[in-house]
């Protein structure tokens, strides 16, 4: 026989009506709990307990995402300091025209008033280190600094003397400085084999090794494209051989590593020269005013130099615009993805918890009448 509602028991201990109403309340409370957080923190996916898979993918993008905001940032800053070097250079550049008027000014007055002249062109080599010393951009100053007063750092294994005994490899970290790499070495023994350099996937370099006593060297351009480069010697295992190799930066107005930024997140940099635009390093002091010519030709190099610094800057600019354009959007993009897997769709949100306060609100008033129900016990005995 089946058992209805009004067949139950009445009992004042159990009240499976309000059982059920109370899991009802509970579980519409509880949905009505989440789609609030939801709503409130825009997120559908806020933690681990949420949604576990999802939320360690969400992590992971999370990583990239703040890895490419602080890429941004260096691309920021440098471009900051390439644009204020690019106005110092402009601004000397447009000084060495007012110079070349003013040596030719020297030659064409008389003697009396050349020492007057004189004071103005020295007046204006003062202003092009005015210039050059005044485009800092934070810390960074790209104009006032060459090679000459930059401390090189060498390898922290150069000079030391390496040995094979018999065939074998040794690589070495250099720095990021455009250098020649020299490598001396001697060969003891007997036998016979080849003694090679191997830089950025490739053999640079390599001669025969053929004892007794052979000895010689070997070198390549280190053009930055690899931070390090490996000796090998291969052959006879009779050979015996020493070596040990210096580092030497190359270029005369800058080298170039000086400066790095990151341009993207897995460690590709953007290296920039540092260029002295200062008047001694673009051989303006001490000015040349014994010769018409000599003159003209003291400042029309000097513009030359400026004027190449002016393009490279330019060029370096570009270069880290478009990288940091190309950053912005992986950055996007990556927010984009993290948004499909966590972000809360509000409309629809906005909707479930309308229909969620509704049950809740329905299920709170069911829990109340049959919460009441066991007072009908109450008339069995009055």
């Amino acid at each position: 026989m089946r058992v209805t509602e009004s067949d139950a028991m009445l009992s004042v201990n159990t009240n499976p009506a309000a059982m059920v109403a109370v899991r009802s309340f509970q579980s519409a409370r509880g949905t009505t709990t989440e789609i609030t957080q939801r709503v409130g923190t825009g997120l559908r996916v806020a933690g681990a307990l949420d949604d576990a898979s999802n939320f360690s993918i969400a992590q992971g993008v999370r990583g990239i995402v703040r890895a490419w905001q602080a890429v941004d940032q260096g691309l920021g800053f440098a471009q900051g300091a390439l644009k204020v070097a690019v106005a110092g250079a402009t601004n000397i550049s447009d000084l060495l025209g007012d110079l070349k008027k003013k040596y030719i000014e020297y030659f064409a007055t008389d003697a009396a008033r050349q020492p007057i002249v004189a004071n103005d062109t020295n007046q204006m080599l003062d202003q092009i280190d005015l210039m050059a010393n005044g485009a800092t951009f934070g810390s960074l100053n790209l104009i006032n600094t060459d090679q000459a007063s930059l401390a090189f750092t060498p390898p922290p294994d150069q000079g030391t003397t390496f040995t094979f005994n018999g065939p074998g490899s040794n690589t070495h970290n250099l720095t990021g400085t455009a250098s020649v790499i020299q490598v001396n070495f001697t060969a003891t023994g007997s036998g016979g084999g080849q003694f090679r350099l191997i830089y950025n996937g490739s053999t640079v370099a390599s001669t025969a090794v053929n004892p007794p006593n052979a000895s010689g060297s070997l070198s390549f351009n280190h053009d930055l494209s690899a931070g390090s480069f490996t000796v090998q010697k291969v052959g006879s295992p009779n050979v015996d051989l020493d070596y040990a190799f210096t580092q030497t930066p190359t270029g005369q107005s800058g080298i170039e590593g000086d400066f790095h930024v990151l341009k993207s997140v897995d460690g590709s940099q953007i290296d920039v020269q540092f260029r002295s635009l200062l008047a001694t390093d673009i051989s303006l002091r001490p000015p040349v005013l014994s010769n018409v010519a000599l003159a003209i030709g003291q400042i029309e190099a000097a513009e030359r130099e400026v004027n190449d610094a002016l393009g490279y800057y330019g060029a370096k600019y570009r270069e880290v615009v478009q990288s940091r354009q190309s950053a912005q959007g992986f950055m996007d993009a990556q927010s984009e993805g993290l948004g499909n897997i966590v972000d809360a769709d509000m409309s629809r949100e906005s909707a479930r918890l309308a229909a969620a306060q509704v049950r809740e609100t329905l299920s709170r008033d069911v829990l109340g009448i049959v919460s009441r129900s066991s007072s009908v016990i109450l008339d069995l005995f009055a």
